[in-house]
């Protein structure tokens, strides 16, 4: 069995953000046949994974300089690659221990993430960027924490320091912040207060903490996909 998108239950807005406004104009008259005779409209995407995997990244080439070599990654941009610089050497400065560089398959297409550590250990904290030339999406900080003793019916929170624009919103009980340009001593001050506001901290030690951070994350989300009748399962 396999996890396919079912594109009946996707909002406009959802709709329009995974096809684009063409896209989703096009997809418009097959939508309306599937709603009048109540099926499903299956997305031809290459796979939806039922697990987060995050894959090794492959090693840089030799011709790389040596903090490439060293996790200094590059964008789809010499404006990202800045972008990405600034914001590692953001992260030396706080201390934050980095963990290794890995690939993440998403809805949208693939994605690069370093994995790092705080010196706190209260978080997962993610600098994750994409090295394709179509993809939009901007080199970005993510802090998430799970919460225990939570309270409000918010098992976690994640923050981030530029504006989203999520294919699929995701779990109601993930209490999603934004914090656009904001330094990392702005964006961590900030979720830690939201995280005080409703719960105490899961504490992040090692790269398998890091790992089941994000995995829980994804699950939780795929979990509010299913109840949504988003996600089906198919026979391969």
């Amino acid at each position: 069995m396999a996890l396919k998108l079912n594109l009946v239950s996707l909002t406009s807005s959802e709709l329009e953000r995974l096809l684009g406004q063409a896209g989703a104009r096009q997809i418009q008259p097959d939508l309306s046949a599937a709603r009048l005779s109540n099926r499903a409209l299956l997305w031809d995407s290459p796979f939806f994974q039922e697990h987060f995997v995050l894959w090794p990244a492959p090693e840089t080439s030799s011709e790389a300089d040596p903090q490439t070599q060293m996790g200094q990654s590059s964008g789809k941009t010499p404006e990202a690659n800045r972008r990405i610089r600034a914001l590692q050497a953001e992260l030396e400065q706080i201390g934050a221990e980095f963990l290794g560089r890995f690939s993440l398959q998403q809805i949208s297409g693939d994605r690069k993430i370093a994995a790092y550590l705080v010196p706190e250990r209260d978080l997962a904290l993610a600098l994750r960027w994409s090295e394709q030339n179509t993809d939009t999406t901007e080199p970005a900080l993510q802090a998430f924490t799970w919460l225990r003793q939570e309270v409000a019916g918010v098992e976690g929170v994640s923050s981030w320091n530029v504006s989203l624009s999520v294919t699929l919103e995701g779990s109601p009980q993930i209490l999603v912040n934004e914090y656009p340009q904001a330094s990392i001593e702005t964006l961590l001050e900030n979720h830690r207060a939201r995280v005080r506001k409703y719960g105490k901290a899961v504490k992040v030690q090692n790269i398998a903490d890091f790992t089941n951070s994000f995995e829980s994350l994804w699950q939780a989300n795929l979990l509010a996909w299913k109840q949504r009748g988003l996600c089906l399962d198919v026979k391969n």
